[in-house]
């Protein structure tokens, strides 16, 4: 009988943003994964942080507009994510989607919606393959995501975990739907909230390292705080020695390399030439900050 990972999902996205240099309109989802065995002291250490700093209200990537918000920013990123090399609480997966180079008329009606299902469970099943041991039976007991626009779509909430449950023989799920939750967890009164708060800072920052959409000091310290992981996720995926722990562990891939059109799409020839890649140039460095080893 194979082995057993019970896990809990919590996913957000980042829509609709220009990159700095190319022009390009990039979306960005993001898979944050939690054995469940391991949540609870996962969350014990983010209040920890929230404790030392005495800032407990909800932090969010685009509104980190005070020292007490970036100072938790900061220690949740460098305290516990980078951190987690020998708890290995904390697995992410981030797929930029380039709008550039799609036809979003080629994923139906409801353009982005359609698209961003696909790739949503896309994103799921590459994240629970590479991170997780292959022989054995990953059970996803709980999927949250922020309580955005998609929640409407008329397939999205049910469709992901059915489909992949179908189709994937190492991955079951045992909720039939999406929990949609407020990323605040005053509102929401659920300390999920705290671990959609955690999959946000990690796409605001890496999409600020990948696009340097604003100039904003708390942007641009969040992306110098995220540079260094980024630029290790890019450039060195595989190195399993790097003190970041990030091999198999945090992931970043883009879709599509080439532009592709409705027919392309339907060939799977075509979309297998312009399917997911791992190189891109880091905005951020282009503009000078952060200069890291590299293989530390």
């Amino acid at each position: 009988m194979p082995s057993r990972i019970e896990l809990e999902l919590f996913a957000d996205e980042i829509k609709n943003v220009t990159c700095s240099t190319t022009g390009e309109r990039w979306s960005y989802i993001g898979i944050l994964a939690v054995p469940s065995v391991k949540k609870q002291s996962l969350l014990k250490r983010l209040h920890h942080h929230r404790e030392l700093i005495h800032y407990h209200g909800e932090l969010h990537g685009k509104k980190l507009t005070s020292n007490d918000k970036m100072r938790l920013a900061k220690s949740w990123l460098k305290e516990v994510v980078f951190k987690d090399a020998i708890e290995r609480s904390v697995y992410f997966s981030i797929l930029g989607i380039n709008q550039s180079n799609i036809n979003t008329d080629a994923f139906g009606d409801k353009e982005f919606d359609n698209m961003y299902n696909r790739l949503f469970r896309a994103t799921i099943v590459g994240l629970l393959h590479i991170a997780f041991d292959k022989q054995a039976l990953k059970v996803v007991k709980d999927i949250y995501h922020d309580n955005a626009n998609i929640e409407s779509h008329e397939y999205f909430s049910w469709h992901v975990p059915y489909h992949i449950d179908r189709n994937q023989p190492d991955i079951a799920f045992e909720c039939q739907e999406i929990t949609f939750i407020d990323s605040d967890h005053r509102k929401s009164q659920s300390d999920n909230s705290h671990l959609i708060q955690l999959t946000d800072l990690l796409l605001a920052g890496t999409s600020q390292c990948l696009d340097y959409t604003s100039h904003q000091d708390h942007k641009v310290e969040l992306g110098r705080t995220m540079y260094p992981l980024v630029k290790r996720m890019l450039r060195s995926p595989w190195n399993h020695k790097s003190s970041y722990g990030h091999s198999r562990k945090f992931m970043v891939s883009f879709f599509p390399r080439k532009k592709l059109s409705h027919t392309d799409l339907e060939n799977e020839l075509y979309r297998g030439s312009s399917a997911y890649y791992l190189d891109r140039e880091l905005v951020f460095d282009e503009k000078g900050h952060g200069q890291e080893n590299l293989f530390s």
